[in-house]
């Protein structure tokens, strides 16, 4: 029996069951905090979902064409980006990085060349870099908004609790 708590500030509230139910392995959340919108990656089922912050939660499962396996987002609610690590399959479909409208529309790719596993994301809206980590390669990178300057900020020895925070393959 799962249960999904929030933190409200300021007002007393609660997370309806209709908003927190059918989620059986999230991978990562984001929240946009202009609109009151927060994004959850739903990730046995590979699927993106926002969900209204107000007092009605409205769900809507954003629809990303050719996403494969998405493993994390991170947002720039100023932008109005959604920033999507899609595993792929090792196989057929590569790792890429994402950079879609907050919507789900408009995506392109930004990485998907030296990019097995990215397992972490996130943004720095004030110099528009993406960060992420590689869990192959064993390294943190990032890059620009528009997938350009692409830099190693930490190699080896990146550390992180796969037993509480990965998948293992």
């Amino acid at each position: 029996n799962r249960r999904y708590y929030g933190i409200c500030y300021g007002i007393r509230c609660q997370l309806p069951s209709s908003a927190t139910n059918k989620y059986s392995a999230i991978g990562s959340i984001a929240v946009d905090w202009i609109t009151n919108k927060i994004y959850i990656v739903e990730y046995e089922l590979a699927r993106i979902d926002m969900l209204s912050l107000d007092e009605k939660m409205m769900k809507t499962n954003i629809i990303i064409n050719n996403l494969y396996q998405p493993v994390a987002i991170a947002i720039d609610p100023i932008a109005e980006y959604l920033f999507v690590a899609d595993e792929g399959n090792w196989h057929r479909i590569p790792a890429r990085i994402n950079r879609c409208l907050l919507d789900g529309t408009l995506c392109i790719t930004l990485i998907d060349q030296k990019l097995e596993q990215p397992s972490d994301l996130t943004v720095d809206f004030i110099k528009q870099r993406v960060y992420w980590v590689d869990r192959s390669y064993d390294h943190v990178e990032s890059c620009d908004y528009h997938g350009s300057r692409r830099r190693e900020i930490a190699l080896f020895y990146v550390f992180w609790d796969l037993l509480l925070n990965h998948r293992f393959t």
